[in-house]
């Protein structure tokens, strides 16, 4: 298991939660900024499994050990009822900390919080009229779900906003002599942001500016991938390579051995590999096989790379989707099957290495029911691990200055600008490509993609605020009061705090339970105290030299340090003992700590 690391340097850095600090201190604020360079790998692959009437099956999702896919499910996220009798899931996205599951009905969403495995069911409505959505996407930075629907043959394409589950914005897109295919897969280019809907016309909107185009007609095209600054498009027996700027088409690549009646299904990009990876039907002599091809980008030559599931017994096979985990390593290929005499369904999930591009067929069943008659495989989700430590972090002045170092980028801050009250603290946006900064009275300020959700800025105050900290999915944050009050905003839940009680010392900082999503306070004489999250101990009458000036917590929740004027650090639970500044002279003293990610 991945372990937290404490950084020192009179201001502590790295991946984690702000600690408060007194008014008027700069304070060095975590940075999760993620290069792609050092992706994590997968820890969880969630498979979206749908209903079947003739075998009295439910779905669901499987959760599974992506390391061990033959051990089948650890569990399975249960389906949404209905009043068929049968539920499952047409589509799963991943949106932050929350897995979206679309129900077979097409306008049902079940939301499940990974983190607490609580869920929620939606309806979804509109002031528009909403057709049957068959397909959910996901934009780059979470803030918006895609619901891609019919509309009385033509395509639906709805936005919703996260953070309100909201239907936002919608258009219609007739498509000329087809319509709306409710088996395609739609994608999101991560550079671009554009949603690519294939089928039998690839549909591709821009969310910019809420504009679509059709780029290419009447043609029978798969999931696509995007490498190289391009987009790479299954279509009938072939895999077409297409500018992602001007949408032109590159260059047309055969897929060796598909016959005429066969067709690519899918196609997935490793990450800073010069590899495609696609799925195709038609390449055995039965004519039925799904084999994988692997593209060399430089080249254009296609290679077969082998077979993850034939003709077998009367059970016919074809694509599903295809996934990469987060660190290029694995490549998921998801395969159905349907026996047409006994009427069962069932679906299985293969593998490719991508540094020997080997394959493993039928490695995983999903298995809700039993290998031999699961339901379909309709989605396949890499959950990433933690993440790795940075190389980068900010400080922020009491005028609201921000000072960038390493890789953090520098977004924007209050420096210059005439502030009511000093600022106090900052706290990273998530991704780390925004921040919050935050001011004594209670004011936020919000830079990048940090959303703003609020603050008490202009609301009375019992005492001042000393620190924020961010909730996991970084849509939302707390601010914490010198009396212990906690005021929450955007998707952060009040758990409880000490405001109105006696305290012995006022309170100085505060850190988020990424595990329960609850959070830490910590008082000036190190009291902890605990709210929806474990206590670990505190270093009350351990003998730190000075007033504790704030906290932080492990990346896993569980364990925290706790942080002495005089640089002597106190860790309880799994937080490590990596050293400290106690003891030793400084020429400036201690005001802030933060955490990285491992210490691997």
């Amino acid at each position: 298991m991945m372990k937290s690391m404490l950084v020192v340097v009179l201001v502590m850095f790295g991946w984690g939660e702000l600690v408060g600090a007194t008014s008027g201190s700069a304070v060095a604020a975590s940075s999760p900024y993620l290069p792609v360079a050092t992706a994590p790998a997968t820890s969880t692959l969630y498979v979206g499994e749908s209903a079947d009437a003739l075998v009295s099956q439910n779905g669901g999702i499987g959760v599974f050990d992506p390391n061990n896919l033959a051990a089948g499910p650890s569990s399975v996220l249960p389906p949404v009822s209905i009043p068929q009798g049968v539920g499952g899931f047409t589509s799963v996205v991943l949106v932050g900390t929350t897995l979206v599951g679309l129900a077979d009905t097409g306008h049902i969403l079940r939301r499940f919080n990974t983190l607490t495995g609580s869920s929620v069911d939606q309806t979804l409505s509109a002031s528009t009229p909403l057709g049957p959505v068959f397909r959910l996407a996901a934009s780059p930075d979470a803030s918006t779900l895609y619901l891609v629907g019919d509309l009385n043959g033509a395509l639906q394409i709805s936005a919703m906003d996260t953070f309100t589950w909201t239907v936002t914005k919608q258009m219609t897109v007739s498509l000329p002599g087809q319509h709306a295919d409710t088996s395609v897969f739609p994608t999101v280019d991560p550079e671009t942001g554009d949603l690519w809907i294939p089928g039998g016309d690839v549909v591709v909107v821009d969310p910019s500016t809420w504009t679509s185009r059709i780029i290419l007609t009447n043609m029978a095209s798969g999931q696509v991938a995007f490498v190289g600054g391009d987009a790479w498009v299954p279509v009938n027996q072939t895999l077409l390579e297409v500018s992602t700027s001007d949408f032109s088409t590159v260059r047309t690549i055969a897929l060796p051995g598909v016959s005429d009646t066969g067709s690519a299904g899918a196609a997935a990009a490793t990450p800073g590999a010069a590899d495609v990876y696609v799925t195709a039907t038609g390449v055995g002599s039965n004519g039925v096989d799904v084999d994988v091809f692997a593209i060399s980008v430089a080249t254009g030559v296609a290679t077969d790379i082998g077979t993850v599931a034939e003709i077998l017994d009367g059970v016919f096979p074809t694509p599903a989707p295809m996934v990469v985990s987060a660190d290029g390593s694995t490549v998921f290929v998801g395969v159905n099957s349907f026996a047409w005499t006994a009427g069962s369904p069932y679906g299985q999930v293969s593998t490719i290495d991508t540094a020997t591009n080997t394959v493993a067929g039928n490695t995983g069943s999903t298995g809700s029911d039993n290998a031999s008659s699961s339901p379909y495989v309709t989605a396949l989700v890499p959950a990433p691990t933690s993440p790795s430590p940075t190389q980068g972090y900010w400080e922020v002045a009491s005028d609201g200055g921000v000072f960038s170092f390493g890789d953090a980028a520098f977004h924007g801050s209050m420096g210059g600008t005439p502030l009511n009250r000093p600022v106090v603290g900052i706290a990273a946006g998530p991704g780390g490509r925004g921040y919050w900064e935050v001011a004594s009275d209670g004011g936020v300020f919000a830079f990048g993609d940090a959303a703003f959700y609020g603050s008490m800025g202009g609301r009375p105050l019992n005492r001042p605020i000393v620190g924020i900290a961010s909730t996991p999915d970084g849509k939302g944050y707390w601010e914490v009061a010198s009396d212990g009050g906690i005021f929450a905003f955007g998707d952060a839940a009040f758990h409880g705090s000490m405001g109105g009680r006696p305290l012995d010392r006022p309170v100085v900082g505060v850190a988020t339970d990424t595990s329960t999503g609850g959070y830490w306070i910590v008082a000036d004489d190190g009291g902890i105290f605990a709210f929806d999250a474990p206590f670990y101990g505190s270093p009350v009458g351990a003998g730190l030299a000075g007033p504790v000036l704030g906290m932080a917590a492990t990346a896993e929740g569980s364990g925290y340090w706790v942080l002495g004027a005089g640089g002597a650090l106190g860790g309880f639970g799994d937080a490590g003992n990596y050293g400290s500044m106690g003891g030793t002279p400084l020429n400036q003293p201690i005001v802030g700590m933060g955490t990285t990610g491992s210490d691997t």
